[in-house]
Parts: C-alpha cells; structure tokens; sequence
C-alpha cells in the first residue's frame, strides 16, 4: 500500500425461508440470491408445486395442500395443472410445507369405478372405490388393482392383471389365468353360491372365505379354478362341515335310522301275529 485507502461494505438483512418438502414436489422457485434458504428482505418469492410427483408403477405421491407457517391452503385435487402457491414476502422467516397422500391406480375392465379424489383412476390409500357392474361393491383402496367385472354378476381385485376369465355355469366353476396373483373374488348374495374349494393349476389351494362380506381370498401363481355351490339351508350346512366331520355323521345317521326301522318293524311284527293259544 503506498497510499491510505477507504474499505465499504454494503450489507442486507435476509430471512431465510425453510421448505419441509419432498425433492420432487417443486416444479419452480424463486431462487435464492446466496444459492441457499435465505432472502433478501421484501423479496417476492414465487413457488409453483406439482399435483402429483414420484410415479412408481402403479404408486404415486398427491398434493393436499400447502402450509405457510402451519396455515394451511387446500388445493383444488380435480384439477391437472400445477399449484401456483400465494406470493410469499420475504419481511420475515417463514417455513413451507405440504401435506399430502399416497395414491394408488385402479383398472378397470366389465365395470366402471368411483371415487377417485383426483377423478383420474387414482385413489388415496385406505379410501373406498366402488366397482359398479352387473352388482356394485365397495372396497379399500390399500394396493394397486386391477378390477374385473363378469356379466353374471362375480367381481375379481387382484394385485396383477388377469386373463383368459370363464363362468362354466353346467360345474359352477370361474377359472382365470393370473401371475403370482393375490386375489379376492366377490361373490354376491344374489347369485346363492358359496365356493367349496380353490386350486391353482389344478392343486388345492388354502383360501379364506368371508359370508358376511361375500369375499374369498387366496393367493397363487398361474392357472386358478373357483368350484361354487348353491347356498339353500341343507347344503350350505352340510358344506360348510370338513370332510372328515361330514362322512361320519352321514354314516351314523343312515345307522340310526336303520336301527330304528328294524326296532319299529318288530313292535309291529308282534302286534299283528296271530294269537294261537
């Protein structure tokens, strides 16, 4: 230095701006002026956030709404275009976040669904569609499905899709092709069929089985057939007895009316005999 010199620095308050939100859900901002969470003050900071983000498959993430300082805005879920969010002031510190829910999609062939919160075959997780066909039934939206309606009344939800679907009425039998499937068949009351037994490329397979619900359930991995039969009162109780307990109770009950018929016959035989003496 061979002379005096005069040093000046020029500051500005900056309020910072904290955002508690997933990577994928900003489609714009405003950008910070030190490459960071913090703003001059007054500035205007635009924020445009996306509908939906993070598409996995059949999974993906829904905006809700947005929160300012914990003051929350609902979003218009209908609509396809962006969120373009108030215009934040930068006069103070503030904190950003949104709310938001898991969506998964639905498909649909023989029927039409309702309920979607976004009306575009996407349903929050743990909500309610309805799958409206020949009859219309209401489950939970806790996995992506894919829903099948069949004429005569059967609906099938499976976690994969499903093929090659047939109703033999002549054996009361629905078979469909499914890969590694989980499934669950409706069966409605009005058809009065109750399944006796499932099997998967013609191996028994261990289902489950719901009247008041009117659901079967099972899990299995290609070639499935469905044996239904009626539900009038005398079958339906006898099928619902296991093997084991059914056959022997029939055999004891044809011996006790066999006993029974002989011991009548006899009182008769001895009151008809001719009385000799």
């Amino acid at each position: 230095m061979y002379s005096p010199h005069t040093l000046q620095f020029d500051s500005i308050l900056q309020y910072s701006l904290t955002k508690v939100l997933p990577t994928n859900s900003i489609a714009s901002m405003t950008l910070s002026p030190t490459g960071d969470s913090w703003y001059d003050t007054g500035t205007s900071v635009h924020i445009v956030l996306n509908r939906n983000w993070d598409a996995i498959g059949n999974t993906r993430q829904s905006l809700v709404s947005y929160s300012v300082d914990n003051t929350a805005t609902t979003v218009d879920r209908a609509s396809s275009d962006p969120t373009y969010m108030s215009t934040i002031t930068m006069t103070a510190s503030h904190v950003l976040s949104l709310g938001f829910v898991t969506q998964y999609f639905i498909s649909a062939q023989g029927a039409t669904l309702s309920g979607s919160q976004t009306g575009d075959g996407w349903f929050d997780s743990g909500s309610q569609f309805i799958v409206h066909g020949t009859y219309d039934r209401a489950y939970t939206a806790n996995m992506p499905y894919h829903a099948y309606a069949i004429p005569v009344g059967f609906q099938i939800l499976a976690n994969t899709t499903v093929s090659s679907l047939l109703w033999t009425s002549s054996s009361n039998t629905l078979s469909f092709n499914a890969e590694h499937a989980d499934v669950k068949v409706y069966i409605p009351s009005e058809l009065n069929l109750a399944p006796t037994g499932v099997s998967d490329n013609g191996m028994p397979l261990a289902f489950s089985y719901l009247s008041s619900s009117r659901l079967l359930s099972f899990k299995g991995s290609s070639s499935f057939q469905v044996g239904l039969s009626g539900t009038n009162v005398a079958s339906s109780f006898l099928s619902s007895l296991p093997d084991w307990v059914l056959y022997p109770s029939i055999v004891v009950a044809v011996g006790v009316v066999l006993v029974l018929g002989l011991v009548f016959l006899r009182r008769q035989a001895r009151k008809t005999w001719p009385y000799w003496g």
